[in-house]
């Protein structure tokens, strides 16, 4: 996935809603709305490389997924499906980007090669 269907799919599952297709057809007041791409990249936050904006994504994770979460962190970093070292030591290391595929691979959401 690209960091932008990646951050875009966060936000959806943070209960972003997008607006409305064609936004940008329409005026007020002789000024022009922001079209739908411009409103994209204007409000959803840079999941990708923002440590903050993954802090409050990881925030509605139940306590079965955050294990889950754990999980797919250690694999991510680590590349292999072992707990040779504490997971908690990968956690503290991961990315903003391996935060957010570890995230979406927690709900399910993550599309590409498994």
């Amino acid at each position: 996935m690209t960091n932008e269907q990646i951050n875009i799919a966060i936000a959806k599952a943070c209960g972003w809603n997008p607006p409305p297709e064609g936004m940008g057809n329409m005026t007020h007041g002789g000024s022009k709305f922001m079209s739908s791409e411009e409103w994209r990249k204007a409000h959803i936050p840079n999941y990708c490389n923002d440590l903050n904006a993954m802090h409050e994504a990881e925030k509605i994770l139940t306590g079965k997924q955050r294990i889950i979460y754990a999980d797919q962190l250690c694999i991510i970093w680590t590349g292999r499906d072992d707990r040779a070292i504490p997971i908690w030591f990968w956690i503290t290391e991961a990315t903003a980007r391996q935060r957010a595929e570890a995230f979406l691979k927690t709900l399910g959401k993550w599309e590409g090669a498994k």
